[in-house]
Parts: structure tokens; sequence; C-alpha cells
């Protein structure tokens, strides 16, 4: 969808208030049908019809599903999220556990981090690994004491892995 359409919409903030979870999924859709001229219906089968359409990164992918650590799914998102993306492709049996921006009201991925270490159990960052795309949120978390891998691409994931993750069991 055109990011252009968020700043036609009167609340510029739209996104950011999607994603801390002020704004639900059928709000969002409902400001988007009116500009544009459609149901809110035919928006959300639109938007499952796209959560259905993911594909993964392969490396990264295969490592999630080794469960080879206690592993968070730590992502800002919506609800459409935990809605449509998560129940879809089972990520609640991939991860120990999914924490998300619109459930804790915060887009602060360092602060989702810490929230994610400690209902895993632990309390020092240090012993937590972020694989994040975005280099401010793993400055972030190395700025808490935690460590962190700048995924740039599947294939380079691909080489590093080795060194991030332990060995998988055949």
């Amino acid at each position: 969808m055109d990011r252009s359409l968020y700043r036609a919409l009167p609340d510029s903030d739209l996104d950011a208030s999607w994603n801390v979870g002020e704004t639900t999924t059928e709000e969002l859709i409902a400001a988007f049908a009116g500009e544009l001229g459609c149901t809110p219906e035919l928006l959300i089968a639109h938007t499952k019809q796209r959560c259905s359409e993911l594909q993964f990164f392969e490396h990264a992918w295969v490592a999630a599903r080794a469960r080879t650590l206690p592993q968070a799914l730590v992502t800002v998102n919506s609800d459409g999220f935990s809605r449509f993306v998560v129940p879809r492709y089972n990520l609640d049996s991939v991860f120990d556990l999914i924490v998300t921006s619109w459930e804790e009201h915060t887009m602060d991925k360092a602060r989702l981090c810490e929230i994610a270490l400690q209902r895993l159990g632990g309390h020092d960052p240090a012993e937590a690994l972020l694989i994040d795309n975005i280099e401010a949120n793993v400055e972030a978390w190395r700025a808490r004491g935690g460590q962190a891998y700048l995924f740039v691409s599947d294939e380079q994931f691909a080489v590093d892995a080795a060194r991030l993750l332990p060995a998988q069991d055949s």
C-alpha cells in the first residue's frame, strides 16, 4: 500500500498510533477505506490475503525454527500482526514468546527486548542477542548492554550464523 496515503489522512501519526495499540486495525482500515472509496470489508480481506503471502528469509527462518536457544520474536507491529500473521504461520510454536509494540504500547525496540528478556527469565542483556535490520535498534540494544547483530541480507546471515548461534543438532 502506498505510504503516502498515511499523509493524506488527517492524523499524520496514524501508523505510530497503530503500532502502539492506540488505533486498531479496524479503525485504520475504516480511515483508508474512506480515502480509497471502498468498503472496510474489502480492505480487511485484502489485508488478510497479503498477510498469507509472506515469504521468510530462508536462512533466518531455518535458524529460528531450529530453536537452539530460548527465543522471542520482538517486533514493532500492530494488532493485525498478532491477528493475521502469527496464527497463519504458527509463530507462537516457533518462538517461546512474542512481544509486540501494540501490546506493550511502545515502539522502543530496546524496551521491548528488555520485556522479552524478563519474560524469558533472564535479567542480563549481555545474555540476549537482538537480530534486527534497523541500525538504530541494534545500537540502542547495545547501549543497554545487549548483544546485537545488524541483519543486512539472508546470505550474510547464513555466513555469520555459525558464530552467532549454537550449532544445530542434526
